[in-house]
């Protein structure tokens, strides 16, 4: 009876093992199909071939775009409904506490004096690629002044990024060629220079690319 029972469990044990190698050989077979059709590949070129590299995801499966909701079209996320922080402090004074002093907390913030870790003293300068830099503050507010040759942009600072190893700094531009139709002095975007704090000194942004709105490049 035992023997029988043991010749059992181990039937059992070699039909699972077989069954879960063959869903796998059968998973991987597929995978590796989809990478070879060219049919299945984004046509569009990858921006590392382009010298910039956004970001490290392929394409996005059709399966996932055909249920995946558009979230440009139909939204049901307004403003109003976003409670806050401070709307938890009340009920949870500690978890409100450990949270503010928590670096996901400075993640992303406005731009003051108890945000901004970057020296905006107007002394720090960098040089970058035949241009300079120049991090300075004015009517109150951050700066960044770039100039190339004849070619002067100033950037006014409203947001920060992180504030444990770099802090980088979002804004618009507030003088510069650009027409004044161009949605670089409304939209905020990603400013080309970013502070290490460890070494407490201006590095370019690296991951700073041009993006459209409205037909604009921003």
């Amino acid at each position: 009876m035992r023997y029988s029972l043991l010749q059992s469990r181990r039937a059992w044990f070699s039909l699972t093992a077989v069954t879960a190698a063959g869903a796998l050989f059968f998973f991987w077979n597929s995978i590796a199909k989809t990478i070879d059709d060219p049919s299945r590949r984004d046509a569009r070129p990858r921006p590392i071939a382009q010298g910039s590299v956004v970001n490290w995801w392929g394409f996005v499966p059709d399966e996932v775009r055909l249920q995946s909701l558009n979230s440009i079209e139909h939204s049901n996320i307004v403003h109003a409904d976003y409670a806050g922080s401070e709307s938890c402090r009340k009920c949870h004074k500690q978890n409100f506490a450990l949270w503010s002093k928590h670096p996901h907390r400075w993640m992303n913030a406005l731009a003051d004096q108890s945000t901004v870790k970057g020296d905006f003293s107007g002394q720090a300068v960098i040089s970058y690629r035949g241009g300079t830099a120049r991090f300075y503050r004015e009517r109150g507010e951050y700066r960044m002044r770039l100039q190339r040759g004849e070619v002067r942009r100033v950037y006014r600072v409203s947001q920060t990024i992180g504030s444990r190893f770099y802090q980088y700094y979002v804004g618009t531009l507030i003088s510069g060629p650009e027409s004044d139709g161009s949605p670089s002095y409304s939209v905020d975007h990603v400013l080309p220079f970013g502070y290490w704090l460890d070494q407490e000194e201006w590095v370019p942004t690296v991951h700073v690319h041009w993006v459209e709105v409205n037909g604009n490049q921003v």
